[in-house]
């Protein structure tokens, strides 16, 4: 049996925790900077949505339900499953499991700023922040004259 095998160059890999975890990016993939435009705007979005569901919560009526109100109860489970789908949406850019990796079971209210932040060299020295998408693509693929991406 014949075999392809195709070598996959600019790949770059971040470790992660003490445990020697990698995440890994592939920086000639052309859709890496809009994965991780749409997984941060998608947290964005998670929280805002999170936001306005506290509003409704913070206006019930307090009732004691055991160690919690059954205020404080629907604002941890909330919260839970707000975290759960910010882990989610970063996932999707970072990798399956990624989050679990950097964060294990913690969450924390600026985890994900904390996250973009330390990010944020590797994007540069990646070049997924400062580069022309179209522009490259144009250049790699176009005939030079006419605009290739429309």
């Amino acid at each position: 049996m014949e075999k392809l095998r195709i070598e996959r160059k600019g790949l770059y890999e971040i470790e992660v925790n003490d445990k020697g975890e990698t995440i890994v990016f592939d920086t000639r993939d052309i859709e890496l900077p809009y994965r991780a435009n749409e997984a941060f705007k998608r947290i964005q979005s998670i929280v805002e949505k999170s936001r306005a569901k506290i509003q409704l919560i913070e206006k019930e009526q307090a009732k004691e339900d055991g160690f919690l109100t059954s205020k404080e109860t629907k604002m941890l489970e909330l919260t839970q499953k707000t975290f759960q789908q910010m882990r989610e949406a970063m996932d999707g850019f970072l990798g399956n499991g990624a989050c679990q990796k950097i964060f294990g079971d913690t969450n924390y209210a600026e985890m994900f700023d904390d996250l973009q932040e330390a990010l944020q060299p590797h994007f540069e020295k990646m070049g997924i922040l400062n580069q022309n998408l179209e522009e490259k693509i144009a250049d790699k693929y176009g005939d030079g004259g006419e605009d290739t991406l429309e």
